[in-house]
């Protein structure tokens, strides 16, 4: 409390001293920015405008005006999407798309620079390991998205776009930043830009105590990453995108176990080493252009109790765009996939595991009179060991107004992981692949001043992969198992706004709701952002407030409980010291707020949490 009350101190008077030092709020109008441009939804470059579906977009401003660390803390404030979490950095957790994710997060794709990433035993993203001081933006695709990229894309998309260096010649920054719980992180990225090459290189380090006792919630990272792009001539150009995590932390289910046993507490570490390489390389042409990708994602797990394990995600995807001419557009492709891994430790889960998948698509799209744009899609995707896949999607946009209304109809799969069909007790070798079918209509409408979206869906989805009591003629020890729910339906509604106010001031709205019937497990059915950026000369200032009730959780028992909602205030303001240099203090959860996401882990979430920063440009 009196670390708290002297941070709440420094915070007060960087603000005075920053009000006493600004010039005047100035009065010029506000740039009026271009209608943002998407690559995610159709695999090309797009208005939001002309997409029959859901996207959400964190824009590298957005990045740093929120305090976030990893991928996790961006997601928290986005529209259609819950996080159910135990912590901060390290902790384990969901991500949930309009209802559809698990625990761990299986049910989105998450995506680096356009190539998959994911766990190749395990099946899942890894959230703790995608750090954002490296990401240029981020799109969210709300809804199934396996016609265009097969495979875990059965509730939406989570596409992480790399930064670039900025600009001619050399640029270089380094930043640090300290705050409540031991926290510290030191970041550095140099970049160079010399004719038809450029490439950028960052480095940094992160670790805190957490905010559980006895250093229970201890972790610590390091990462590296560069980027290199060559443009070999006007309409040849390639791209080498790499990096690497290696971060170390506390085994949470370990000690939430042995908690509820009213056994010692272990303080077991987890050792996580996970890699991504990709290169692209993009063919433009007047009437069709091209894109060849390839990527291999090797990592390895240590854990202090004897599990040890690596596994690898690779492959390649061909994909060429057609422009025939000023009606009608589209695209084919070609994904060959195959990940696994090896289970070295300990008996009887060890072994070697592996698969193939492989999927080939069409997209066409007719632009009509008025203006309405319809579109269709198929793939066939073949999976070893499982029954071939027909993943179609048909879409439309009309004009509506001075916005743009849309419908969609998307199917999405997930195939079985090797860590449900195998590993670990609870596994069932009899799982097939879940199916999901989402029906959606929206409207969006975009100005220089902000932007309007709402949408409204139902989601129909089939043998959903859930723990459940183990079948009387399923072979094992526990009492519970993997199992395939028959149907399970969802409904739900999204609305959210942007605004420039003044030239000064602006905000931010949005409101999730969700009925997710027979998958209410880790979902909110009511979920509330919103936040204002206001600046003042040199000056900025940046508030988030968030709601959320009707949350569901599952207990140590397995059991799906209801758990009491709450609100969340955060606040952050930077100053620009001159050009080069900028400091900012903050405060998430400012009133202190005790509230539980995970009913399963014994304590609560963080309380109030300060920290401060510099960083230095050239």
């Amino acid at each position: 409390m009196r670390q708290d009350r002297i941070w709440l101190g420094a915070i007060s008077l960087f603000l005075g001293l920053a009000v006493a030092v600004v010039p005047a709020a100035s009065e010029e109008p506000a740039v009026e920015d271009e209608e943002e441009v998407v690559v995610t939804a159709q695999r090309r470059k797009e208005t939001r405008t002309e997409v029959p579906a859901s996207l959400s977009v964190i824009t590298r401003r957005e990045i740093e005006r929120s305090n976030a660390q990893n991928l996790v803390d961006l997601l928290v404030r986005e529209p259609g999407v819950f996080v159910s979490r135990q912590g901060g950095l390290g902790y384990g957790g969901s991500i949930q798309v309009r209802g559809l994710g698990g625990n761990p997060p299986v049910g989105s794709l998450v995506l680096i620079d356009g190539h998959p990433d994911f766990m190749g035993i395990m099946g899942h993203s890894m959230p703790s390991a995608y750090l954002v001081d490296h990401v240029e933006r981020v799109e969210i695709l709300r809804g199934p998205a396996s016609t265009l990229y097969g495979t875990n894309a059965a509730g939406g998309l989570i596409h992480i776009v790399t930064r670039r260096p900025e600009g001619e010649g050399a640029s270089a920054q380094v930043w640090a930043e300290t705050g409540s719980f031991g926290t510290r992180n030191m970041q550095g990225r140099v970049g160079t830009a010399m004719g038809r090459f450029s490439a950028a290189f960052m480095a940094g380090h992160r670790e805190t105590d957490g905010h559980l006792p006895n250093g229970y919630g201890w972790y610590q990272a390091s990462n590296y990453a560069l980027n290199a792009w060559q443009q070999w001539s006007p309409r040849v150009s390639t791209r080498f995108t790499g990096s690497v995590v290696r971060y170390d932390t506390i085994d949470q289910r370990a000690l939430a176990t042995a908690y509820w046993a009213g056994t010692p507490i272990p303080r077991l570490r987890q050792e996580f080493n996970r890699r991504d390489f990709g290169v692209t390389t993009d063919w433009t042409g007047e009437r069709r252009d091209s894109t060849l990708s390839l990527h291999y994602n090797p990592s390895e797990h240590r854990f202090e109790d004897g599990f040890h394990s690596t596994d690898f995600v690779g492959g390649l995807s061909w994909i060429q765009r057609f422009h025939g001419s000023e009606t009608i557009r589209g695209a084919w492709g070609l994904d060959l996939q195959r990940y696994g891994g090896e289970v070295k430790s300990p008996a009887p889960s060890a072994g070697h595991f592996a698969r193939s998948e492989g999927g080939v698509y069409a997209t066409v799209e007719r632009c009509l009179e008025r203006g309405e744009r319809v579109s269709a899609g198929l793939r066939v995707q073949s999976i070893e060991g499982f029954r071939t896949q027909w993943l179609p999607s048909v879409g439309a946009v009309w004009p509506l107004g001075e916005g743009a209304a849309r419908a969609s109809l998307r199917s999405g799969f997930r195939t079985p992981s090797f860590r449900e069909l195998f590993l670990f007790g609870t596994n069932n070798p009899r799982l097939q692949p879940e199916r999901t079918w989402q029906a959606e209509v929206g409207y969006h409408h975009a100005t220089e001043r902000g932007e309007v979206d709402l949408a409204l869906f139902h989601t129909r989805a089939s043998q959903l992969i859930q723990l459940g009591a183990r079948p009387a003629d399923l072979p094992g020890k526990t009492p519970v198992a993997f199992v395939n729910l028959p149907v399970a339906r969802l409904y739900g509604a999204e609305l959210g706004l942007r605004r420039q106010l003044t030239p000064s001031l602006s905000g931010y709205f949005n409101y999730s709701l969700l009925d997710p019937g027979e998958a209410c497990a880790y979902n909110a059915e009511h979920k509330v952002n919103l936040g204002a950026d206001y600046s003042w000369g040199r000056l900025r200032l940046a508030t988030d407030i968030q709601w959320l009730d009707r949350i569901w959780g599952v207990d140590a028992q397995r059991q799906t409980v209801r758990l009491p909602g709450f609100w969340l205030v955060g606040l952050k303001a930077t100053y620009a010291i001159n050009r080069d240099y900028e400091a900012w203090l903050g405060v998430d959860n400012l009133f202190d707020k005790a509230y539980t996401l995970d009913p399963s882990f014994p304590y609560a979430m963080p309380g109030r949490a300060l920290y401060a920063g510099v960083r230095a440009r050239t």
